[in-house]
């Protein structure tokens, strides 16, 4: 399989992990009370690093190894900033202690490292 086939395989997998951690929340009444958040948020966030390695990867093939690894870095660190940044946003936007809310910042990261997959799968075609 291509690195770009992996990282949407990958994106995905975060997506379904992700989702199934608010539905075990939801189910349960409430943050922490769920023996499954925990497993699930690090099926999640394993699958969301393979993703974003799998993304740098796919859009070096054929570059020297230096480069293939400063870009993995580089999509690392800014996974590491999208998240910085959503959270920031989202506690100024919202001022609530429902635990939804304290979800939404990992639904938009697994579906911008998603789209992010998506894309760079139709352009890695097209070359």
């Amino acid at each position: 399989m291509k690195s770009s086939g992996i990282a949407v395989a990958a994106s995905v997998t975060c997506i379904v992990a992700w989702t199934a951690k608010a539905v075990a929340i939801g189910l349960a009444g409430g943050l922490d009370r769920s023996a499954l958040e925990s497993p699930l948020f690090m099926v999640g966030f394993i699958a969301s690093l393979v993703a974003g390695v799998a993304i740098g990867l796919a859009h070096t093939a054929g570059r020297r190894i230096v480069a293939r690894v400063g870009a993995v870095a580089l999509v690392l660190v800014c996974v590491f900033l999208l998240i910085l940044g959503v959270n920031l946003v989202l506690g100024q936007l919202i001022q609530s202690d429902f635990w939804v809310w304290g979800e939404v910042n990992l639904w938009i990261l697994a579906l911008l490292v998603f789209g992010i997959a998506l894309v760079g799968r139709q352009t890695s075609s097209k070359v």
